[in-house]
């Protein structure tokens, strides 16, 4: 439908999102009361110092834990990588590949279905890695993100290099199914490592470590950009990933070292979230 809505105007279906995320929560208000609800105290409602007292408690909790501190700078690592892809993919299709005129399909129609066959192939190997992964090994979960991250990087390069719209289109539906389906297995990989009492702590932290990466890489990609060109910056962005492989190889090392097992009380499913 968005798509449709596009064709007419590309405001259009941003603003009736709007209007419908309004109307939901107009709906949420009178349906979920918040019985029982106590806020915090007018003086502990800081943002700033909620998130450096979470990131402060979640380093006292990782230090001494080479392990879980390698899995923490990989996950800065998705978060310097990723901004780059997601705001020149567009642009970089547009300015540089340029999109083919097949059928009249306008621009908003051809990023439609790019996303959309996108999705559906994520959600497929998605579904496929819940079946074959057995997300109560510590190594076979990191053996998965170790291949679905060189699987990312390998298209990521591709998506950049290549001159080819149909090449672009086929790197770009594998490196979106392979992120798709990446994240849920990371952040198993996290839950993995520590435990249940301190588990909310080291996932809060993981996603500033995640969002600092982002703040961090977008700007320096788009600098890359700016001076070199959009096919510069997306190879910059798959170079940063790469950097997560030598990581995840070490990590992979150190727990059949350690002989590692998860926590008895982790139980994970794998959904296809991004």
């Amino acid at each position: 439908p968005g798509t449709l809505l596009g064709n007419v105007s590309v405001a259009l279906p941003i603003v009736l999102g709007g209007l419908l995320l309004i109307g939901l929560g107009g709906v949420l208000i009178g349906v979920m009361p918040e019985t029982g609800f106590k806020p915090a105290p007018r003086e502990d409602r800081n943002t700033f110092q909620s998130m450096a007292h979470t990131f402060k408690s979640g380093a006292r909790l990782v230090r001494g834990k080479p392990t879980l501190i390698n899995i923490l700078v990989i996950g800065l690592v998705f978060g310097l990588y990723s901004e780059g892809l997601d705001r020149l993919w567009t642009p970089y299709l547009l300015d540089t590949i340029t999109l083919p005129a097949i059928g009249g399909l306008a621009a908003v129609t051809w990023f439609g279905l790019i996303r959309g066959v996108g999705m559906l192939l994520g959600i497929g190997l998605t579904e496929v890695a819940r079946r074959r992964v057995n997300t109560n090994g510590h190594r076979a979960v990191a053996r998965a993100v170790l291949g679905l991250t060189a699987a990312l990087a390998v298209g990521l390069l591709v998506f950049a290099l290549t001159d080819s719209f149909f090449v672009a289109l086929l790197a770009f539906w594998g490196l979106s199914a392979a992120r798709r389906t990446l994240m849920p297995l990371y952040t198993t990989w996290v839950n993995q490592h520590v435990e249940s009492s301190v588990r909310a702590t080291v996932l809060s932290m993981s996603s500033q470590v995640d969002a600092f990466g982002q703040i961090v890489g977008g700007p320096i990609v788009g600098g890359i950009g700016t001076t070199l060109g959009l096919r510069a910056a997306l190879t910059s962005s798959a170079a940063i990933l790469s950097t997560a492989l030598p990581l995840l190889i070490r990590v992979i090392r150190l727990d059949r070292r350690s002989g590692a097992e998860i926590p008895e009380e982790v139980a994970v499913s794998i959904g296809a979230a991004e």
